[in-house]
């Protein structure tokens, strides 16, 4: 009787234990078409279908470089904005927010402007478009894109994206390989 008793509490303390949540690094830019493409396709199904055990960390800013005068991007003066945007979202809206934000923005036909889709995409998420325009364009965006250069490892591409730090090809299921080596037991994963 008392096995029997040991071994029902075992099982129900292993049914009960939480998994730890996994973290993922997807560092990027907003006008780059591979990051938009992996964004759509990997980032925001892995978001729908593993959402309740990741820690997903958006991280716009890429191949970047810091000056003391602000910024600059690869892709230009535009590019810029469209991370400070999305880093002043992701920071004054939090992240549910912030992720719908930026899935709009690189949804967008008009993604390679992102002065025009962060317009529209705030308009569409009924956030404060003149509120966050005026943290890109400030000191408090330059501060939050500082934050992001700071997040950003050594990478040799963007998009570039980690899974408990460690760096995952772009090309990989990030569903699959989340489930395999990391969330086997989780029934999203069965």
């Amino acid at each position: 009787m008392k096995s029997t008793f040991f071994v029902l509490a075992v099982l129900f303390a292993a049914s009960t234990i939480e998994c730890n949540r996994v973290s993922v690094g997807v560092y990027y830019e907003t006008i780059c078409s591979g990051c938009r493409t992996h964004f759509i396709n990997a980032i925001v199904p892995l978001r729908q279908q593993l959402g309740e055990y990741v820690d997903i960390d958006l991280v716009p800013f890429g191949n970047a470089h810091i000056y003391s005068n602000g910024p600059q991007c690869q892709h230009g003066a535009l590019e810029c904005y469209g991370n400070a945007f999305q880093a002043c979202s992701l920071d004054m809206n939090g992240f549910d927010t912030g992720f719908k934000l930026v899935e709009c923005m690189f949804r967008s036909s008009y993604y390679s402007n992102p002065q025009y889709s962060a317009k529209r995409c705030a308009q569409q998420l009924n956030l404060n478009y003149d509120q966050l325009h005026s943290c890109a364009t400030g000191q408090k965006g330059f501060e939050l894109i500082k934050v992001m250069a700071r997040k950003t490892p050594r990478h040799n591409y963007v998009p570039w994206t980690t899974v408990e730090s460690r760096t995952v090809d772009v090309n990989v299921d990030l569903v699959k390989y989340i489930c395999d080596n990391y969330l086997n037991n989780v029934p999203a994963c069965n």
